[in-house]
């Protein structure tokens, strides 16, 4: 079931990014598609919030290496942004290994949908020209 789908909207224009958005996307899919699931599959949510944590290290982790390379000037507020977010993933699964599974389903989602609007949208959207600037496509 697709809860959110990609558009031009969310590009930052750079095809390594855009692509890794991609996933983050499918990934929100896939979490909500699990929190849903009638009885709430236990397997289904760990293996979601795992992989978000997995995604989240490897892409978090290429956007700062970007942002050191080319001296990106926001770099230490964007990192700080980031360093946020996994905080709050890792917080996601602490609350699973409680199983407040009903915790889940509220926050997850929402917690989700709006980095996607809040940090793409307007965060990651500032470094767009910068990059495009130094050569980054």
């Amino acid at each position: 079931m697709v809860w959110m789908e990609w558009t031009q909207e969310y590009s930052v224009n750079i095809a390594g990014i855009d692509d890794q958005h991609k996933k983050l996307i499918g990934i929100i899919n896939e979490v909500h598609e699990a929190l849903s699931i009638e009885g709430s599959k236990k397997e289904a949510i760990n293996k979601v919030i795992n992989e978000l944590y997995d995604y989240t290290k490897y892409h978090f982790s290429a956007e700062e290496e970007l942002m050191r390379k080319f001296s990106y000037p926001q770099y230490i507020n964007h990192k700080s942004a980031h360093d946020n977010f996994i905080m709050k993933v890792v917080e996601f699964q602490d609350e699973f290994r409680k199983g407040r599974i009903l915790v889940l389903n509220v926050e997850l989602s929402q917690f989700l949908r709006d980095w996607l609007f809040n940090h793409i949208l307007t965060v990651d959207k500032l470094y767009s020209s910068f990059f495009n600037q130094q050569g980054v496509k």
